[in-house]
C-alpha cells in the first residue's frame, strides 16, 4: 500500500508545482499585457481628421494602429519623442504669453486638439489680437510639442461617407496588440473643452447642435457652457426641444469607480431648470422643452 500511494503523493506535489507555475507565469503575461486606458477625443465627424491622444500600459514601441469596425477610418500612429519644430515658438511666446499664463506644452498636460481649441477661444471670446495666419502657425507649434511629449498620438482620418457608430481602436507594439478602445464616430459637429470654464462667469459660448470632448481634472471638475435658446411661440406655447446627453460610463464602464457624472441646466439668471444625476452605472441626461 505504501509503495503505490508514494508516486500518488508525488504526482499530486507535481500538480501543485506545475498549477503554482501557471499562476505566476499567467500573472506575469497579465503585467505584461498592453491596454488603452483612455483615449482623447472620444469620437470624430464624418469627413474630419482627429489627432487622438493615447494612454495606457505597456505600449512600448508602438508601430501598428489598428481600427476594426466599419470601414472609412484610416489612422497613422506617432510615438512620443523627437525633435520639437521651435519655427514659430518665439511667435507664441511674444503673442501668447504676454497676456495670460499660459504654459507651454512642456509644462502643462494637455492634447493638440486642447491646444488648438485653446488658442481659437482666444481669438473667439478674449478678441485675443492674432491674425488668421498667425493662428495657423502658433498652433502649428503647439500642436507639434504636444505630440513630441505627450505620449501615443493617432491620426485619424474619417471620410465623408463613414459609417456612423463605434469603432474599437488597439495598438501593436513590443508586448503585441493592446486591449480595445471604443472611438465613436458621429455626424454633428465637435468640439473640445478647454479651461478655465468653472464657473457661470466662464462658460464656453456654444453653438447647438455640438458633440464637446472633455476630461475631468483630479478631484471633480465642473465645466459651463453657454448657448442661446430658441422658443418658439405656438398656440399650445410649447418651446423648442433639448436633449443633453452625457456618455461616459457606457465609453468606459470602470469609470463608475470614480465618476459619478451629474448635469444641471439654468437660465440666464441662474436658475436651476433640470438636473440629472449619474448614479453610478447610468450617464446623466437631460430633456427640456
Amino acid at each position: 500500500m505504501k509503495k503505490t500511494a508514494q508516486p500518488e503523493y508525488r504526482f499530486a506535489y507535481a500538480l501543485m508545482f506545475i498549477n503554482c507555475f501557471w499562476m505566476v507565469l499567467a500573472s506575469n503575461l497579465f503585467a505584461q499585457m498592453p491596454t488603452i486606458n483612455a483615449l482623447f477625443p472620444a469620437g470624430g465627424q464624418v469627413g474630419a481628421t482627429v489627432d487622438v491622444s493615447i494612454q495606457g500600459a505597456n505600449l512600448d514601441e508602438a508601430h501598428t494602429l489598428i481600427i476594426e469596425g466599419e470601414p472609412g477610418i484610416t489612422g497613422e500612429l506617432f510615438a512620443a519623442g523627437g525633435e520639437i519644430d521651435t519655427t514659430h515658438k518665439e511667435l507664441f511666446e511674444q503673442t501668447c504669453t504676454q497676456c495670460h499664463e499660459l504654459r507651454s506644452p512642456s509644462n502643462r498636460s494637455m492634447t493638440p486638439a486642447q491646444w488648438e481649441a485653446t488658442v481659437d477661444r482666444m481669438i473667439n471670446e478674449k478678441n485675443a489680437p492674432i491674425s488668421p495666419e498667425d493662428r495657423d502657425k502658433i498652433v502649428s507649434y503647439l500642436k507639434g510639442a504636444a505630440r513630441a511629449s505627450g505620449g501615443l498620438i493617432a491620426r485619424l482620418t474619417i471620410a465623408p461617407e463613414a459609417v456612423i457608430g463605434s469603432r474599437e481602436i488597439r495598438v501593436v507594439g513590443k508586448h503585441g496588440a493592446s486591449t480595445a478602445w471604443p472611438f465613436e464616430v458621429g455626424g454633428q459637429k465637435e468640439g473640445i473643452d478647454t479651461e478655465p470654464n468653472n464657473t457661470m462667469k466662464e462658460a464656453t459660448a456654444v453653438e447647438l447642435p455640438l458633440v464637446i470632448n472633455g476630461l475631468i481634472g483630479s478631484g471633480g471638475d465642473e465645466d459651463y457652457f453657454k448657448f442661446n435658446a430658441k422658443v418658439e411661440h405656438s398656440r399650445d406655447g410649447a418651446g423648442e426641444r433639448y436633449v443633453f446627453n452625457i456618455k461616459a460610463y457606457r465609453l468606459n464602464s470602470a469609470s463608475q469607480q470614480f465618476f459619478n457624472p451629474s448635469m444641471a441646466l439654468f437660465d440666464a439668471q441662474g436658475k436651476e431648470l433640470a438636473r440629472s444625476n449619474g448614479f453610478y452605472s447610468l450617464d446623466a441626461l437631460i430633456d427640456y422643452t
